[in-house]
């Protein structure tokens, strides 16, 4: 049998490859993450360029326009000088309701 002092310190030594190896397997995983996370928006990133090449310009504003206006309680489209372009009904209604609450 071992003596206390003895198993103390195995335990202590045990305990420590424990930590070690739990860290270098967390470690491992969050490198992973990283860079599987790069190369899915990389790709992402590609096959968006694609898209706007094949459907061009008009397309994809015509796309940015519907996600705006799913996302948003108002979109405004507005010119080189920040003048606002159109008529915007909901960007009204925002403004109304929002005067008429406080």
């Amino acid at each position: 049998k071992y003596g206390t002092a003895e198993t103390t310190f195995l335990q202590q030594d045990d305990l420590l490859q424990f930590v070690l190896a739990e860290f270098a397997a967390c470690a491992s995983i969050c490198i992973a993450s990283v860079m599987l996370e790069h190369a899915i928006m990389a790709r992402v990133i590609a096959l968006c360029e694609e898209e706007d090449a094949k459907l061009g310009r008009q397309h994809t504003l015509h796309a940015n326009r519907k996600m705006l206006a799913a996302l948003c309680d108002a979109e405004v489209q507005l010119d080189r000088e920040k003048r606002v372009l159109g008529q915007c009904p909901k960007l009204g209604h925002l403004i109304m309701a929002t005067s008429s609450h406080s």
